[in-house]
């Protein structure tokens, strides 16, 4: 399953939801999460009639391995900016962020490149 909410930033109201169903054909891998679940979630976004400015995704952006997460993955082919929100650490290092919802702490990658945060949510 996939879907697509479109909100309008200055409200949070919903402008569009479109979704789409599809049987999964490559099984879970870390780290190749982009051909396991990109194709529904592409579809999802080919019924959007709204052209979003920028997207979020459940998944890493370029706090990955190879740098191309879903995140980075599905923007490059819907050529929108997009962000990986992931629930977990797939690559990188962080100290622990404060106890404040909303403390952050930088996520590096080696060489102490900055690909992200971790947030207190």
């Amino acid at each position: 399953f996939a879907l697509v909410v479109v909100l309008r930033a200055s409200d949070w109201s919903v402008v569009e939801t479109q979704g789409a169903i599809r049987e999964m054909l490559f099984p879970y891998v870390p780290g190749l999460l982009s051909f396991r679940e990109a194709p529904v979630l592409l579809e999802a976004f080919a019924k959007v009639q709204s052209r979003p400015d920028a997207v979020m995704i459940d998944g890493q952006g370029i706090a990955h391995p190879r740098r191309l997460g879903i995140a980075a993955h599905v923007g490059l082919w819907l050529d929108v900016p997009c962000m990986g929100c992931a629930k977990s650490r797939l690559y990188g290092k962080y100290k622990e962020p404060g106890t404040k919802v909303g403390d952050l702490s930088p996520l590096t990658a080696a060489g102490g490149e900055v690909v992200g945060s971790a947030v207190r949510t």
